[in-house]
């Protein structure tokens, strides 16, 4: 596991003790670490697959699962998460944060 996956896991855990719902989105290609960790913490993790580099019906699908769940805030970490999960955010409405782990390229 790397430092991003440790830290959206611990963040996923304070988030929750602090009184929020935390509905964490690991898309399929992701870590498999991630997701079972943050399946034995008791979360529902939300697996939606990107079938191709570019997947517009996949941003689609995300902006409705938002609605659906009536998502108040998106928090992403790293570069994939960060424009579907932001892009999804905006057609929502709804508050993005972004976080970029590593090195200086997104500097």
């Amino acid at each position: 596991p790397g430092g991003a996956e440790s830290v959206v896991l611990s963040l996923a855990k304070e988030y929750r003790a602090a009184g929020s719902e935390v509905y964490p989105v690991v898309h399929r290609n992701g870590p498999g670490w991630l997701s079972s960790r943050l399946a034995a913490a008791g979360f529902n993790v939300h697996r939606p697959a990107l079938r191709r580099p570019v997947d517009p019906s996949s941003l689609i699908e995300l902006a409705h699962w938002m609605k659906k769940h009536a998502i108040t805030a998106v928090h992403t970490h790293e570069f994939t998460s960060s424009v579907y999960g932001g892009l999804a955010a905006k057609l929502q409405n709804i508050p993005f944060i972004m976080t970029m782990h590593g090195g200086t390229a997104y500097a």
